[in-house]
């Protein structure tokens, strides 16, 4: 696996996710500087569920404030579909604020924590469609679907779980219904931006015509001489450092591939 990520030679990383934790990045790092998240005697910044759930509470903020006029979750209902590293992160800001939070997960044993911290719960089966005003997916991906969506009576989906769309076409679905979702890319981006700016030193980045794209190795690079000509670099002499490159590329409406986040779910 390690050798496979380093074949992208930066267009791809990775981080810890379902299955794989921070000790596994050590054995990714052996072979790739591309895996992110190894505990911090190895190089790493460790577990990022912490800023990844900050940074979905900034969105659910800002979501809640573009959806109901108001950035506090105080007598809102908040159904939180994963009660992982990352999901009981998510839920103590709006209980916090005075919400009613309702979790769940497919692990039985974390009913007891979230009784015990004072949340409702509810059987995962059920997750996404039990009465609500913002709706978490903080576990696997692929679950708003032709099936999901029209049970789904809250009015703001915003979570961390990758990949949430089965299909793009269902962004205009959840929109003609009137509910607002934020992008997982979007939410999540907290603990990548947490991750890259502590080890982005690891893998170095550089700023080329259409975004930053990772530095090839020497290798890489003198075969991409011999293939193709390289875009040229962002700047002209005694210019500005964007001057002549296009902007970076939107990802297209409703998700799309994007890099995994290092820690979207326990």
């Amino acid at each position: 696996m390690g050798e496979l990520i380093a074949s992208f030679h930066g267009s791809y990383r990775t981080g810890p996710d379902v299955g794989a934790g921070p000790e596994g990045m050590v054995v990714l790092k052996g072979v790739s500087p591309y895996a992110y998240c190894a505990p911090p005697e190895h190089g790493g910044t460790g577990d990022s569920s912490g800023p990844t759930a900050t940074g979905v509470l900034a969105a659910l903020r800002s979501g809640a404030r573009h959806v109901f006029g108001d950035a506090s979750c105080a007598g809102r209902t908040v159904v939180i579909s994963g009660f992982g590293a990352v999901g009981s992160g998510i839920a103590a800001g709006p209980a916090a604020e005075g919400a009613q939070v309702v979790v769940s997960d497919v692990e039985p044993s974390r009913k007891a924590q979230a009784l015990a911290s004072g949340y409702g719960w509810g059987e995962p089966a059920q997750a996404l469609s039990p009465p609500a005003d913002i709706l978490v997916p903080a576990t696997v991906g692929g679950v708003l679907d032709d099936e999901t969506v029209p049970h789904i009576t809250a009015r703001l989906i915003v979570g961390p779980a990758n990949n949430q769309l089965t299909e793009e076409r269902t962004a205009d679905t959840l929109a003609d219904r009137g509910i607002v979702w934020i992008p997982d890319f979007a939410a999540s981006a907290g603990g990548i931006a947490y991750t890259l700016g502590r080890e982005s030193h690891t893998a170095p980045m550089r700023r080329r015509c259409g975004g930053w794209r990772a530095s090839p190795t020497p290798s890489a690079a003198s075969s991409r001489r011999r293939d193709r000509p390289a875009s040229p670099p962002c700047g002209r002499p005694g210019g500005s450092p964007n001057a002549g490159c296009p902007p970076p590329r939107r990802p297209p409406r409703g998700g799309g591939d994007v890099p995994a986040n290092p820690a979207a779910t326990p």
